[in-house]
């Protein structure tokens, strides 16, 4: 810890630069004491605490790299910050604790000598390990005046090709924006018209965005005339709208003015740009623009530097879906014959659904995996408060993905579709295991199937405007093949081909379901109550 102040010391005297936390500021600054390696061309219009300051225009949109020095042993540590300001003449930087927060950052700003009980993570910035880094990393914090902060310095070239500890403090994806008002909601969401917070089941707050209707903040603010009385405080407490006593009050009181802020975000690639790249007219690159993304543009700051830009793009690699999926987990109270107990649900409002077995709950990232590669990605995700989809590896690959992850307000479980889709899938799962008689340990085998069975049913849904929703969603028309042709635990006749001369290839067996893979999809069959087989089906008594 000595070592560290130290250090922080040397700097203070201009032998070095300081990372410092700054709530004022919406969005992270880097200052001229940073590598910045890439530019996501979205300029961006700054303005101070003082309104009759000049406007700073066109600043950068960068991802810049700190290094810092571990104050034990002298191990480099590389923080990557993306989505941040560059200011070039600035002497530190600016790191936003929201922003980082947003990344799963623990911020731990109070300084011990003002906590009643200090322990080893107070005053300190814990880090997260990816998929990468591995474990936890955290850098105690220091004082400067009364801004808290840490000693960083500019990465070299060599550091930014040869170290491999990674940190990153903000997010690269999706697009960070401090004005967004669900930030607000989610934060009124949390708490009652008394300031009582709600209870969350066991479950943290997670630090993704809550989806919230009514804005209650300034109902608590509210000084009346006279009282009151008990009917309408009733309905102030579900919504400001529903008495007209609080409705302009509050819509009033809901108007804020930031006094740091980031505004005017564009697009890297204008309409001029385009035009003269593609060799088209003006008007129709403007109509271009307005109608697609740039999802994969990166400008390369430094040319020298030789690592590359990452191939495993997911926002390039998988297919982007413009729709809102709903996620849920199904509890089994039966242990399947693979192991399974848990089932990550997908859905759509329209009824698309998709259900991937799990042994445990920590395999939801898993799943969200297999439905990018399988499906694609879509651009929102919903889901409830659970701890395996707000935190680690399932919000984390969210995020690399894209998708805007909301979560659904404490207690209200119809705001979250997965829970009607899940209901569904239970409800046809029972009519398929009763009348067939199956075993309860195909239980997943046969959810699975359902899921894909609901999918390409004709609703009566208005939004399928007659198609099914595998449709709505793939944009082609639906393929029943590989699902129609036999019903849930059919007799069934297939070629085992681990059977050796004399004997017939030739089994009997049940259908136990569709399976699919990256490039193939087909049947299951279960022979001998052994593990279910892919194989090509035919039906019993007929050749195959």
């Amino acid at each position: 810890m000595r070592l560290v102040r130290a250090l922080a010391a040397l700097q203070d005297h201009g032998e070095g630069s300081r990372s410092e936390l700054d709530s004022h500021a919406d969005t992270c600054v880097i200052g001229k004491d940073s590598l910045v390696i890439h530019d996501f061309d979205r300029p961006v219009n700054v303005t101070g605490y003082d309104p009759n300051q000049p406007v700073a225009k066109a600043l950068r949109t960068v991802s810049a790299e700190l290094a810092y020095d571990d104050p034990v042993n002298g191990e480099v540590i590389i923080l990557v910050v993306h989505q941040a300001i560059h200011i070039p003449h600035l002497s530190h930087n600016l790191l936003n604790p929201f922003q980082m927060r947003l990344n799963d950052v623990t911020v731990n700003d109070a300084p011990r000598f003002l906590t009643d009980i200090p322990t080893e993570t107070t005053h300190t910035l814990s880090m997260p390990g990816g998929f990468e880094t591995g474990d936890e990393y955290v850098i105690p914090l220091d004082l400067f005046g009364v801004s808290s902060g840490f000693p960083t310095r500019k990465s070299t070239e060599q550091e930014y090709d040869s170290c491999d500890r990674r940190y990153e403090l903000t997010y690269e994806s999706p697009e960070y924006d401090p004005s967004d008002p669900t930030f607000a909601k989610q934060e009124e969401a949390m708490t009652d018209l008394s300031g009582v917070a709600h209870e969350t089941d066991g479950d943290s707050v997670s630090r993704i965005r809550v989806l919230c209707q009514i804005s209650r903040t300034d109902a608590r603010k509210m000084c009346f005339e006279e009282p009151l009385d008990s009917a309408e405080t009733m309905l102030c407490e579900v919504s400001n709208a529903l008495s007209d006593r609080t409705f302009l009050t509050a819509m009033v009181a809901n108007v804020r003015v930031s006094g740091v802020k980031t505004s005017d975000r564009r697009q890297g690639i204008d309409a001029a740009q385009l035009a003269r790249n593609w060799g088209i007219g003006l008007h129709v690159a403007e109509k271009t623009l307005k109608v697609t993304t740039q999802r994969g543009i990166r400008t390369l700051v430094h040319p020298s530097l030789s690592r590359r830009f990452r191939t495993q793009d997911q926002q390039l690699q998988y297919r982007q879906l413009p729709i809102e999926y709903f996620t849920d987990a199904l509890i089994a109270k039966t242990e399947s014959r693979s192991k399974n107990k848990y089932a990550q649900v997908f859905c759509t409002a329209e009824g698309w659904t998709r259900a991937f077995p799990m042994r445990t709950k920590l395999q939801a990232h898993e799943a969200l995996s297999l439905l990018h590669k399988r499906d694609g990605v879509p651009n929102i995700m919903i889901m409830d408060g659970a701890r395996e989809q707000v935190h680690g590896d399932f919000c984390r690959k969210n995020r690399k993905a894209g998708t805007l992850v909301k979560q659904t307000e404490p207690h209200l479980p119809w705001t979250n579709a997965a829970e009607g889709a899940i209901r569904e899938l239970k409800k046809g799962h029972g009519r398929d295991m009763v009348r067939e008689q199956s075993p309860k340990v195909l239980w997943d085998h046969c959810l699975e199937r359902q899921g894909f069975v609901r999918t390409n049913i004709a609703h009566s849904s208005y939004g399928l405007a007659k198609q099914v929703p595998e449709t709505m969603v793939s944009g082609e028309t639906a393929d029943i093949s590989s699902i129609a042709e036999f019903k849930w635990y059919e007799w069934v006749m297939f070629r085992d081909t681990s059977i050796s001369f004399p004997d017939s290839m030739k089994v009997l067996g049940r259908d136990v379901g569709h399976w699919a893979s990256d490039d193939a999809e087909g049947h299951q069959a279960e022979r001998r109550n052994c593990f279910p087989v892919h194989s090509t089906l035919a039906h019993a008594g007929r050749d195959c």
